[in-house]
């Protein structure tokens, strides 16, 4: 399908497995344009653009703005579970775009907060309402952890990258203590995603039940759900622990603006929170109970979310650029 140049921005998502990418139009999304590759016919990110520019005949790009699984740093987006990068030049080359944007996954998630409708969201904490600019905080629960909080400064948006994830696991108990030793991925310390993620959930599974067979997530919330000891156990460390986390970034940024929840497996153990005591294990904080009571927290549904926050992170460097 051939497109007059300069009439649309390109998107992506780039996750661990598989990208996303689609264009907008006058900085809206064009649900119709998204395609889905999955990154192991690709040797590079380049290639995965190039390729969708190529099935969109040629498009010839006005801006461009992508959100990757991993950090970035002085404008390179490097991913974590790729050998994969890129930069602003590489960017504008592939897309022939005039304006770029590289962001971390969870970035994207946050700005898309200013353009989720209340059916893209779920609550699960009702707390209590902040005002229009206060901090808000996206969790996403994924392939691996990671968190952002988002910003209202004047009439701009801010999502603050990080890297959490990587931070230590915040264990208690002496059985918390022994399964963090036992599912680190670089011992002796276990950092948030070694249990905070699919692949958390699953290893804590292993580890509870003593077997070297593999499973899945699902099949773990799934064997939870049908009430088998191990699983429930499994759940309940990821529960307790999620919490926990949650409740320590909560006191950091104080989102009186919400949390929330994104990723595959945040939509995968969303059930599970309430009945497994997520608001009990969260609002544990001594004297700062009552404070923990006012932050709400959300689900979100929408699948292309990081889509939709790369468009506001564009639309948002373009005021930018205006105002000089």
């Amino acid at each position: 399908m051939k497109h007059r140049p300069d009439q649309f921005d390109l998107l992506a998502d780039i996750g661990g497995t598989n990208t996303r990418v689609a264009l907008a139009q006058a900085g809206v999304l064009l649900p119709g344009s998204v395609r889905r590759y999955e990154n192991r016919a690709f040797t590079s990110l380049d290639g995965v653009l190039t390729q969708f520019v190529r099935d969109e005949g040629g498009v010839d790009c006005r801006g461009a703005a992508i959100a990757l699984a991993g950090p970035v740093q002085d404008g390179v987006g490097v991913m974590t579970n790729l050998d994969w990068r890129m930069d602003h030049a590489s960017l504008r080359r592939t897309t022939r775009a005039e304006t770029s944007v590289i962001l971390n996954d969870l970035q994207a998630q946050g700005y898309a907060l200013e353009r989720l409708t209340t059916d893209s969201l779920t609550k699960l904490i009702p707390g209590k309402p902040g005002h229009s600019a206060a901090t808000r905080l996206v969790i996403g629960l994924g392939t691996g952890f990671n968190a952002t909080p988002v910003y209202t400064l004047g009439n701009t948006l801010f999502a603050a990258p990080s890297e959490v994830g990587h931070s230590d696991l915040p264990v208690r108990t002496a059985q918390e203590l022994d399964l963090a030793a036992a599912i680190a991925s670089h011992p002796p310390v276990a950092a948030i995603e070694d249990l905070l993620s699919g692949k958390g959930l699953a290893r804590a599974y292993g580890v509870l039940t003593g077997s070297p067979d593999p499973v899945l997530p699902a099949d773990v919330l799934a064997r939870a759900n049908d009430g088998e000891a191990a699983a429930k156990d499994a759940v309940q460390a990821f529960v307790t622990l999620l919490a926990r986390v949650a409740s320590d970034l909560a006191l950091t940024h104080l989102p009186y603006g919400g949390i929330f929840l994104s990723g595959g497996v945040a939509r995968a153990i969303a059930p599970f929170l309430i009945p497994f005591g997520f608001q009990d294990a969260f609002e544990n904080k001594g004297r700062f109970a009552p404070m923990m009571k006012a932050f709400s927290l959300s689900l979100i549904t929408d699948d292309f979310a990081a889509l939709e926050g790369c468009a506001e992170a564009l639309a948002l460097q373009r005021q930018h650029a205006k105002r000089g």
